[in-house]
């Protein structure tokens, strides 16, 4: 992308990470950022005195491994807890996409539910549930040097809901944020 996608300011002049960690508050859900960027960790703290909403702040450390290993990292830190996960690179994402998901999820509490535009799943945005099974396979295939959240995903039980595919708009490139912007 050539530029930190956190830190992108919307046309409201607010950053992606401010208007994901607005987008998670609407669900109520209590909220951990994992970044290896102290900006973004800096950015989600200040949110939260702001917001008055805890924040748990967990640095990743160096060498970054990817989605995989933080999923991990969060699954650790929280082995009881729900994980609503989401990225900050879905800038067309609604409130109704989460509400959506944790209306699914409830269907299916014990089976990961991840958002998808009816062709393509979108694994940064979904409900893991507690399971140690779940975190004991993510574990094992870490060990064996697989870092693809997809190829993880392909071994363990999900279901994919639907939603509008104009809100799974993922921007990875100049181009496709250049596309974004009025």
């Amino acid at each position: 992308m050539g530029c930190d996608k956190a830190l992108l300011t919307n046309p409201a002049g607010q950053r992606w990470l401010e208007r994901t960690l607005d987008l998670l508050a609407t669900v109520g859900a209590p909220i951990t950022l994992i970044s290896g960027h102290p900006d973004h960790l800096q950015l989600a703290e200040a949110w939260g005195l702001i917001h008055g909403w805890s924040v748990q702040l967990l640095a990743e450390p160096a060498p970054r491994g990817g989605p995989l290993l933080a999923l991990e990292r969060l699954m650790a830190a929280h082995p009881d807890d729900y994980l609503f996960v989401a990225p900050v690179d879905l800038p067309n994402l609604e409130p109704t996409g989460l509400e959506t998901l944790l209306a699914e999820a409830a269907a299916e509490p014990q089976t990961i539910t991840l958002a998808s535009d009816g062709s393509q799943l979108q694994p940064l945005l979904g409900l893991y549930p507690p399971s140690a099974h779940l975190h004991q396979t993510l574990c094992q295939s870490l060990r064996a040097g697989n870092r693809s959240l997809k190829g993880w995903l392909a071994a363990v039980p999900y279901r994919s809901v639907p939603l509008p595919t104009d809100q799974l708009l993922n921007i990875n490139s100049p181009a496709e944020l250049q596309a974004l912007t009025p």
